[in-house]
């Protein structure tokens, strides 16, 4: 299991070339062509000499959010806010510092990470301005902190400003040794020393550490340099790998491919540096050796060499910039009766990555043969053709002093600046942008020089076959060949290809199943007039761009035998395609010289819930380069299934427009339901006297939700996409209990959810049990919703998992009945019949004081009566309020009753079930009582008899 924390698998970032971005002083020109790609980092040739990576931060490309490819490579990567949580620092101009630009830490929680493929022993520098007030508050502030994320220690390597204006390096980690205060304070400084420097708000200091985690006992593990730009003043301090106070004092950062570069403030560090940082650079040494390779002043030897380089491009940003070299493309060959189109360029480095824009008109040689003398240059650029009526070769140029480079139209070195005209040769007719795998027609002439306009005009000359290639433009190296008339050609490399004169061109069937900008060329050796002549043609370069796009979504392995995708909120893959007309995915797409890509970029269309649908906001986290195919990660705020729009990342491949696709993403769940605490809870049926009798009717009020990973309502989650059922568990004082209570409450009421959410408020009812009084319980409600998923559960309440519940209050279930007192009175007097509440207390029923709620109906009926000696019925009359309530558990004032003649009689009261009891012990029956009316005599059929002692 891997130990990097979730922040930082989310956010982790590679270093990238970013060579085309950081160069604009002939200094840094120096060693600016050594950068090469290495592994998706930006290196050098010279391990031991030339930065590992450079970062100038010359153009607003740092925190590329989505998309982060430039030339196949990464940027730093940040996400909307910033990579580690905090915010993303900004980028300012230098009006007197290394570069133009610098990166300013504006603020606290401001940060910036890269994964900087550090090695074992290696180094880094750069330039550090404090800003205004960033000593204010007497805060300690990082400027950078080196942490293997692997270490569950977090061992690391920081650099921070005092309050008091010092320089202060520190190894630390979070072991704590069994020391209570450095646990306390957040673990132990191994090693820990301050530098004394005069640095003011706005001045500029060159910041150099170097280390070797595998230096031996006694020698230099690490050195630490702070230098002044123009006064010289520097200071140096030097760690010794030695035993000490905290036990092994030996640099360890563990392994160098989980060593991370943290700007600013890290997970672990302090305040951001509230400053401005300027041409950093990370310098590995590979060399086997056991020390550093430093100097005696603190600074290895390339760290000075790039040091005196900054210090010499100080305050020239504003300076006039000077053209590097001019740019010539041109094709090698042309002929006679077109001429050949020439571009200028006046470049500022020698990757002519940037031009002059200011650079004046200049002329161009030969001196005659040109459409326009000198060449109009624009932005730097310009455009011009030359024409010759003789078959010859030409040397093109530039009448100046300044270098020049030339390249033929694929990019490719010109050595000569040689262009060959011919009188004669083979002429394309312009192809138009084409799809992937859509067959198309082009055409084929042979042209020749007329001599007297000096025109091309065609040659209706018949041959069988002309032998015929392609030409890879872009990317360099094509994966497929292309089909022309039925004959499969490869890069460079010609091949016969039949064809038939079709009026005055050859007609060419052509299908390209890959992407790219290819160019098609001809070439064929004939005689005339014994003579050998070469004829050549070449079509303009084409693009053929992807005929669709493709998005594959990939599930979780916890979803796969269902139709879900992912949680809302909750991260997917989704496999990008490029694809052809066949559905092939096309090898070329991302490995052209500035990488296309794939990208996810919104939502086209709704496609569930069927009703009221809300569109939700799709993020994308990340597009990463994956094989043929790019991996997009991304989340959606919302659930169901939705059409979402795939396109080329920047909108434009090739420069021949998007290329735009819709796919079903779906079905989104919801992440979890959460409970609102303030509108949930159990209402008892006696609520002011805090309990409900078995059997009785209570009720719950639960307000739900279904959100998203972050919190948010998921509104669509309603009609058919809200599956969400109700769960109720009952939890028991003790295991006994519990065994007593399982399965015996019952829910009446399902979920209305509308808009994600719903007031539920269903009616509960906990039953008797059927062996007799028992009790009483305090029981604890459980809810969980029931997301009725396939394969599932899914999506449960927040903060609890599968199988448990969420608690929404309690209940405390009385077993009880009610019982009528006997009435004893006159005949044709208003008697009162007191009745009562009654529970089990666990060993014999008491009067439950509490019950101030039960209310019933004067609904009472006369069981039997006995006959007076006149052999008359008692008859008995109820009269009194139609209902009455108990008060403390005690009715006696609202129901009576009246007798026409004196006897005895048994009456009932009809009660809910809930207060039934076995008074005959023949199942559950109303409570009874006597009636005794009058003075009672006795039945006339017993007999006393006296007995005589």
């Amino acid at each position: 299991m891997s130990l990097v924390p979730a922040w930082l698998q989310r956010f982790a970032l590679m270093s990238c070339a970013l060579s085309c971005l950081c160069f604009f002083s002939s200094s840094s020109e120096a060693y600016a062509a050594r950068y090469f790609p290495i592994n998706g980092y930006a290196g050098t040739f010279d391990n031991d000499r030339y930065p590992v990576s450079f970062y100038g931060f010359e153009e607003d490309r740092l925190c590329n959010y989505g998309i982060g490819f430039w030339n196949g490579n990464k940027f730093f990567e940040c996400d909307k806010n910033g990579n580690m949580g905090g915010a993303k620092p900004q980028f300012i101009t230098l009006d007197n510092g290394p570069s133009c630009q610098g990166l300013y830490f504006h603020n606290n929680n401001v940060n910036l990470l890269t994964h900087a493929r550090l090695a074992e022993s290696g180094g880094m520098s750069f330039w550090y301005q404090p800003g205004k007030n960033a000593y204010k508050g007497n805060k300690t502030r990082t400027l950078f902190s080196l942490i293997d994320f692997s270490d569950s220690d977090n061992r690391r390597l920081e650099v921070m400003t005092t309050e008091a204006g010092e320089f202060q390096i520190e190894y630390r980690t979070n072991q704590c040794n069994g020391w209570f205060w450095s646990c306390w304070w957040g673990g132990a400084s191994i090693e820990t020393d301050s530098l004394q420097i005069n640095v003011s708000e706005d001045d500029w200091v060159y910041v150099s550490v170097a280390w070797d985690q595998n230096a031996q006992p006694g020698s230099t593990s690490m050195v630490f340099t702070v230098r002044e730009p123009f006064s010289g003043q520097s200071q140096t301090i030097s760690f010794n790998n030695e035993s000490g106070f905290w036990g092994s004092q030996r640099l360890e950062l563990v392994n160098s491919e989980d060593l991370y570069l943290v700007l600013g403030e890290s997970p672990v560090g302090v305040h951001s540096p509230r400053g401005i940082i300027d041409n950093l650079r990370i310098y590995n040494d590979q060399n086997p050796r056991n020390t550093i390779n430093y100097r005696s002043d603190g600074l290895i030897q390339r760290s000075v060499e790039d040091y005196i380089a900054d210090q010499q491009d100080f305050g020239q940003c504003g300076a006039s910039p000077q053209i590097d070299h001019y740019e010539l493309r041109f094709a090698d060959q042309a002929l006679t009766c077109e001429g050949a189109e020439v571009r200028v360029k006046a470049c500022a480095n020698s990757a002519c990555s940037q031009v002059i824009e200011d650079a004046e008109n200049v002329h161009l040689i030969p001196a005659q043969g040109w459409q326009q003398q000198p060449v109009m240059l624009s932005a730097g650029e310009g455009t011009n053709r030359f024409s010759t009526t003789q078959a010859d070769v030409v040397e093109l140029g530039v009448d100046s002093n300044i270098p020049v480079q030339c390249i033929d139209l694929d990019g490719q070195p010109n050595a000569n600046c040689q262009v060959t005209f011919s009188d004669v040769g083979f002429k394309f007719d312009t192809i138009a942008t084409q799809l992937a795998g859509e067959p198309f027609d082009a055409r084929l002439r042979i042209v020749k020089r007329n001599t007297n306009t000096n025109a091309c005009e065609t040659v209706a000359a018949q041959t069988d076959a002309i032998p015929m290639s392609f030409n890879c433009v872009d990317p360099n190296q094509c994966q497929q060949g292309i089909n022309v008339n039925q004959q499969v050609l490869q890069d460079n490399d010609y091949t016969n290809v039949d064809v038939e004169l079709n009026g005055q061109a050859f007609g060419l069937a052509v299908n390209y199943s890959d992407v790219g900008r290819i160019r098609l060329t001809a070439e064929k050796q004939v005689r005339v007039y014994g003579q050998s002549l070469t004829l050549y043609g070449a079509s303009n370069a084409f693009v053929v761009k992807p005929y669709q796009l493709e998005a594959i979504p990939q599930p979780a392995a916890a979803y796969a035998d269902t139709d879900i995708l992912a949680k809302a909120g909750e991260t997917f893959d989704v496999t990008l395609q490029s694809l052809n007309k066949h559905g092939d995915v096309t090898p070329n797409f991302g490995r052209e010289q500035v990488s296309e890509a794939l990208a996810l970029t919104g939502v086209r269309n709704v496609l569930s819930p069927s009703m009221n649908p809300v569109v939700g906001e799709l993020t994308v986290e990340r597009n990463a380069k994956l094989a043929n195919n790019f991996v997009a990660q991304a989340h959606y705020s919302e659930v169901g299934a939705i059409d979402a729009t795939l396109s080329i990342a920047d909108g434009d491949y090739l420069g021949s427009g998007n290329v735009n696709g819709d796919w079903r993403l779906g079905r989104f769940i919801p992440h979890h339901f959460a409970i609102n605490d303030a509108e949930t809870g159990i209402w008892e049926a006696c609520e002011v006297g805090g309990f409900t009798y078995m059997g009785q009717d209570f009720s719950a009020t639960i307000n739900v939700s279904a959100r998203n990973k972050q919190g948010d309502l998921t509104q669509n989650y309603h009609g058919e996409l809200a599956k969400g059922g109700a769960l109720f568990q009952l939890s028991a004082d003790n295991s006994d209990n519990q065994q007593k209570v399982a399965g015996r409450l019952s829910v009446t009421g399902d979920i209305d959810w509308a808009q994600g959410s719903a007031l539920y408020q269903p009616q509960l009812n906990f039953a008797r049990a059927s062996q007799g009084p028992e009790g009483p319980f305090s029981l604890s409600i459980g809810f969980q919703v029931d997301d009725n998923e396939t394969a599932g559960p899914f999506t449960v309440i927040e903060s609890t998992t599968v199988g448990e519940s969420y608690s929404i209050g309690e209940t405390q279930q009385y077993y009880g009945r009610i019982r009528l007192g006997n009435v004893i009175g006159p005949v044709q007097e208003s008697l009162p019949i007191e009745w009562l509440a009654e529970y089990w207390s666990g060993s014999q029923f008491i009067l439950n004081r509490r019950d101030d709620c039960t209310a019933l109906a004067a609904n009472f009926s006369v069981i039997n009566a006995d006959e007076d000696a006149d052999g008359i019925d008692i008859t008995l009359g109820f009269a009194g309020s139609e209902t009455a309530q108990l008060e403390n558990g005690v009715e006696r004032e609202h129901f009576n009753l009246a007798a026409d003649s004196e006897g005895v009689a048994l009456f009932e009261l009809n009660v809910p079930d809930f207060l039934k009891f076995k008074w005959q012990q023949n199942g559950n029956q109303n409570p009874a009582a006597q009636a005794v009316i009058g003075q009672y005599r006795g039945n006339d059929r017993v007999i006393y008899t006296q007995e005589v002692y």
